[in-house]
């Protein structure tokens, strides 16, 4: 599992590859880029990369709107 966010010029602002089953927004995104900042409102692109039980790899993407 790996979770990628992108601003709008493609660079990386928040990745991870912890995911938590009890709690999944325990690792999840909260609006912080990588330099511990607050990104502004707009759109975002994410990525996920993972593999199911069965081994089998997928890749989705998307987009998310951060309103504040």
């Amino acid at each position: 599992f790996h979770l990628y966010i992108y601003d709008r010029w493609g660079e990386i602002i928040f990745e991870t590859d912890k995911y938590s089953l009890e709690d999944p927004r325990t690792y999840g995104w909260n609006g912080i880029a990588k330099d511990h900042k607050l990104v502004p409102s707009g759109v975002y692109t994410w990525l996920v990369k993972f593999r199911d039980l069965r081994g089998i790899y997928y890749e989705k993407a998307g987009g998310v709107t951060l309103i504040r």
